[in-house]
């Protein structure tokens, strides 16, 4: 695989054009979207072999939903071609008009950190840039929550 176009061929913003406008909670589990919610992670298992395939140095891509208080979703797509990652969100559902973020990356870090209560660990996972860390997804990890792969 020729790996110089690998962005430019399997274009984020094409995928995340073809979501409904409406897309929820329900149809991003079917799809396989690694997602997370106000109190909830989902598809935990696809983030880490993603971050496997990263350290590896093979090309992947997975796609992060996060569904507000209002369920409102804000999707992204990350991808690595082998040497670079791409973060590309869509914020549309948020916004009226169509709108595109992108933020090109070396490498993901791991913060864990606490909310509220003790028993409430948070793991956030942040795209590291020229500029500045991205948030990019938050793992639950309260352990009466189920968050591993639902």
């Amino acid at each position: 695989m020729n790996y110089d176009n690998y962005f430019e061929t399997y274009s984020s913003e094409e995928e995340l054009i073809a979501l409904p406008v409406d897309y929820t909670l329900e149809a991003a589990l079917i799809n396989n979207d690694i997602i997370y919610t106000q109190d909830r992670s989902f598809h935990v298992d696809r983030l880490i072999e993603f971050l496997d395939r990263l350290n590896k140095g093979i090309p992947d891509k997975i796609r992060i939903t996060h569904f507000d208080t209002e369920e409102t979703a804000f999707t992204g797509v990350i991808q690595y071609n082998g040497n670079a990652i791409l973060a590309t969100f869509d914020t549309s559902r948020n916004n009226c008009n169509r709108y595109f973020i992108h933020y090109y990356g070396t490498h993901l870090v791991a913060q864990v950190r606490y909310q509220d209560r003790p028993e409430v660990i948070l793991e956030d996972y942040y795209l590291v840039t020229t500029n500045r860390n991205i948030l990019i997804f938050t793992h639950f990890m309260e352990d009466n929550l189920n968050t591993t792969s639902d």
